[in-house]
Parts: structure tokens; sequence; C-alpha cells
């Protein structure tokens, strides 16, 4: 498990009290194969964001936005297409590019063991059985 900053503990803290206050947009359909763009936060269905998996494996999804219940979405196949099988309680790995601490939660509505996770690819984590959020365990994403 990767150490997190004070900062991130804090951020924690934060959203929890503000999330209630949140846009809604709409998820974005872009960079499969592991990839993840400025801007976005980007979860994987696999470990090592998917890698080895192969094309039927390839599932991800990208949002710039807080999410209060992956039951609402499903995973994005390797060419971008809705892959039909939902995402809740299947993330194994994340990337954030957006600039900003980004927590997961284990239970829609941001409740649950909450787990921040710093801006930039060397906080990227390819194994979220090692974290308190668990492998298979997100159902809901703040960002700020």
């Amino acid at each position: 498990m990767k150490i997190r900053s004070l900062f991130a503990t804090m951020a924690i803290t934060a959203a929890a009290t503000s999330a209630g206050v949140l846009a809604w947009g709409t998820p974005a359909s872009a960079d499969p194969d592991g990839k993840c763009s400025g801007g976005w936060v980007c979860l994987y269905e696999n470990e090592d964001f998917n890698r080895d998996k192969g094309v039927s494996g390839d599932h991800w999804r990208n949002f710039k936005e807080s999410k209060s219940n992956f039951s609402d979405f499903n995973w994005r196949d390797h060419g971008g297409n809705d892959s039909g099988d939902g995402m809740n309680d299947e993330t194994s790995s994340i990337r954030n590019r957006t600039g900003k601490t980004i927590i997961l939660y284990q239970k829609s509505g941001w409740s649950g063991t909450p787990d921040a996770f710093l801006p930039g690819s060397e906080w990227d984590d390819g194994k979220l059985s090692n974290d308190p959020i668990g492998d298979n365990e997100a159902s809901s994403i703040y960002v700020p």
C-alpha cells in the first residue's frame, strides 16, 4: 500500500462534509488500453490497469465529476463502447489525472470506507486490494 500524505487524509474529511453539493455530469468515452488523459480519473476493472487481459478484458471508465452510485454505469470496452458489464463493486486499479485529490468510497452515496488518491502518475495504483478501499469494493467517487 502506498503511504498517502496528511493532505490526502484531510481531503477525505472535507469531501465527506461537502459530498451532498456535487455537480452531476456525463461520463466520457476515451482512453482504453490503460491510458489516462489529463483532466480525468480513470478506473479499471482489472489489476494493473487491465494489462495482459486482452481486448475482451479491457474494461475501463473515465470520470471528470463525482458519481454517487456506480450501479448507474457500465464499463467501456476496448473500442470505447458500453460493455454491458456493470461497474459497481468491480474496480481494481486507478489513475488520477485531475490535478486534485479524489476519493473512492466503498458504498454508494459517498459512504463507507473512503480512500484518497493524489493526482499524478507517481500515485497510480494498479492493485486496490492493498488499499483501504479494497479490490472490487468501490461504489462511488468524489472529484472536487
